[in-house]
């Protein structure tokens, strides 16, 4: 659940810009999709083999 949680802050970003117009520079929209693209990895390596993960079988 914790990694999930990670993607609270973009979420946070996007429903600020759209309900109450915040503006978002691209600085902010990087930062985003970093944050997403780590999170996405993570819960990969999470339900990958460990052995596998370590070129180990």
């Amino acid at each position: 659940m914790g990694q999930i949680q990670l993607a609270q802050p973009v979420l946070t970003l996007g429903w600020s810009a759209l309900l109450l117009d915040e503006p978002v520079t691209l600085p902010a929209i990087g930062a985003a999709l970093l944050v997403l693209a780590r999170v996405v990895v993570t819960q990969r390596a999470r339900t990958s083999t460990p052995g596998v993960l370590l070129g180990q079988r």
